[in-house]
């Protein structure tokens, strides 16, 4: 409850599902213990070790899909602020060549802030 108060809201549905993951390995283990249940000890020191194995990978392939679902997310969020940086760096560099140019009295703004040269004799 306490990380929830610090998710970020727009990105609430982007963070791991703890939860989802508390479920899945509770329904794991039950569906373990029922067949364990349900097997004759021969049975079940055969089969215990396939049986382990496949909570784990039924468990990890949930932990799997959540990080691949995240991996997805950031990845689409960097590709955006990579973008964003480009365009801001070539905005940047834009007026700073515009303030270089208006300081050396070569170039100034119109009232609707397009560049105008001037031309010294």
């Amino acid at each position: 409850v306490e990380l929830q108060a610090h998710l970020t809201p727009e990105w609430r549905q982007q963070y791991i599902e703890y939860e989802g993951l508390k479920t899945l390995l509770f329904s794991i283990y039950e569906k373990k213990e029922d067949y364990l249940m349900e097997c004759s000890d021969n049975e079940e020191e055969r089969d215990a070790e396939e049986i382990n194995e496949n909570f784990d990978n039924s468990f990890f392939e949930g932990i799997l899909s959540e990080i691949r679902r995240i991996d997805v997310f950031f990845r689409e969020k960097e590709s955006e602020a990579k973008t964003r940086h480009t365009k801001l760096t070539s905005e940047f560099h834009r007026q700073l060549e515009l303030l270089r140019n208006q300081a050396l009295g070569k170039e100034k703004s119109d009232i609707k802030g397009k560049k105008v040269v001037v031309v010294h004799p």
